[in-house]
């Protein structure tokens, strides 16, 4: 079964303003991990795992983005912030992988993002594990 996270969500948001606007999606659970159909966004990795990411597909070239912008939604979900945010202080800090050229400006390929876990306990999640 899968689920989106917080953190899972706080990057489909950042995705949605990287482009310039909102976009309007639909969560199903249990369906899988990949979101829309001319601008997709695919979601991996776990809270609990090394980290999370986000793959958006079909951002146009030549739109100018830098990490700092994207870092400043994302610490929109720190603790405290509002109802779905994590109880852990984790300081998230977003890596752009690929899809963007050296003057942060897309390319037209997907982008990767990235945020590595710093404070993932697997045992807080034992209590959830589902017996095969």
């Amino acid at each position: 079964m899968s689920s989106v996270t917080s953190q899972h969500f706080a990057l489909l948001l950042l995705c949605s303003w990287a482009v310039g606007g909102s976009y309007s999606l639909t969560l199903t659970m249990g369906t899988g991990n990949s979101f829309g159909r001319v601008f997709r966004i695919s979601t991996w990795g776990e809270s609990h795992g090394g980290g999370v990411g986000v793959v958006l597909d079909g951002c146009p070239p030549r739109i100018p983005i830098t990490r700092e912008e994207v870092q400043v939604d994302l610490d929109r979900r720190r603790p405290g912030q509002s109802r779905i945010t994590t109880p852990r202080n984790e300081a998230d800090a977003v890596e752009i992988m690929s899809g963007l050229t050296p003057d942060n400006i897309t390319l037209g390929t997907p982008i990767a993002m990235l945020v590595r876990n710093k404070d993932q306990r697997s045992q807080d999640y034992l209590s959830n594990d589902m017996s095969v």
